[in-house]
């Protein structure tokens, strides 16, 4: 068998710590402008609403709790600092089961057996555009845009529940920064029958928030965790949250909720990944990457763009895919 020089070996990128990553000036924007150039050309700005209407919806209130008895169950000062060994084989029940079936089987069989094109399986909606931190690879966030109002959030469900789709995906910026209003969100959502997601770097997850985030009937929460120890640029650390990480991973079971780790890769982060993935091992929790590379198109609230060291050009970001996938 021949000898492929040109694969990366996994291990030397994670012990060989006198090897250091080449240096590599990432591109202004990855996308080659052709006939593309068309979704980056200035439009006319919508005065107003597509459908106006005469009184602006509202969504419930939420109540809460509706499970009590999990509320009483485990205050956050008797799990916080204690060890935690999660379950051999997590149980889940024909409730929990029928809810990720109606979420995510019966849409896909409808997507493929009704005519027709549009049968969507999932919705991402985008509530918060504002973030309270700034990781120096991001450009998905604007401080100056409102974020979403509860009649755009339940005519936005409403629409989608006529549709296939029954994954609804909570999107940012943090979502957290506004918490009633997620949690009004998620309450409405679930009760009409979607799966819902919520991502956040958890700085503001804190327990009193996630009880009724998870009461409200959330199934997963995407941790984004990028470093355990800040690092310049990076600061979604779990070492600042991990109290509240603590609480949740224990929290989840009861609630029948899945926690994981969303990991981005960058230049400066590889030992962290490593040390994170197993962290999530061992508290018996997914994980899923992401490797970072410059943005497709021009942002114009991206400032961390020239010099950038936690993003990879595309020679290093081929390289490291070979080695996770390869």
């Amino acid at each position: 068998m021949m000898h492929d020089s040109s694969k990366v070996n996994q291990e030397d990128l994670w012990e060989d710590k006198s090897k250091a990553l080449p240096e590599e000036t990432a591109p202004a924007f990855r996308l080659d402008l052709g006939p593309e150039s068309s979704v980056v050309q200035p439009h006319p700005i919508r005065t107003t609403s597509p459908h106006p209407r005469a009184t602006e919806e509202k969504l419930p209130e939420p109540v809460f709790p509706k499970r009590p008895e999990l509320l009483a169950s485990e205050s956050a000062a008797s799990v916080i600092g204690e060890p935690h060994i999660p379950p051999a084989r997590r149980h889940w029940s024909t409730p929990l089961i029928y809810r990720a079936m109606r979420g995510w089987m019966f849409p896909y069989l409808k997507s493929r057996a009704l005519p027709g094109e549009f049968h969507p399986i999932i919705c991402y909606l985008f509530t918060e555009y504002k973030c309270n931190l700034e990781c120096h690879y991001c450009w998905a966030f604007d401080n100056h845009v409102k974020g979403m109002t509860e009649d755009v959030a339940k005519r936005s469900i409403d629409w989608l529940h006529a549709t296939t789709c029954r994954v609804l995906a909570l999107m940012g910026g943090e979502p957290l920064l506004r918490p009633a209003f997620v949690h009004k969100v998620i309450y409405y959502a679930a009760k009409r029958g979607f799966w819902t997601y919520l991502p956040t770097n958890g700085r503001l997850m804190r327990p009193e928030v996630m009880d009724r985030i998870l009461d409200a009937g959330v199934a997963t929460v995407n941790l984004a965790v990028d470093a355990v120890d800040e690092k310049p640029g990076l600061p979604k650390a779990l070492t600042p949250i991990r109290k509240n990480f603590d609480y949740l991973v224990r929290r989840q079971y009861g609630y029948g909720a899945t926690l994981f780790f969303n990991i981005n890769i960058c230049r400066n982060n590889l030992d962290d990944v490593k040390a994170l993935t197993e962290i999530a091992h061992d508290n018996g929790i997914a994980t899923d990457y992401h490797i970072n590379e410059s943005p497709m198109l021009e942002q114009q609230n991206f400032n961390h763009l020239d010099q950038n060291r936690r993003l990879f050009g595309r020679r290093i970001g081929r390289k490291l895919t070979r080695c996770w996938i390869g």
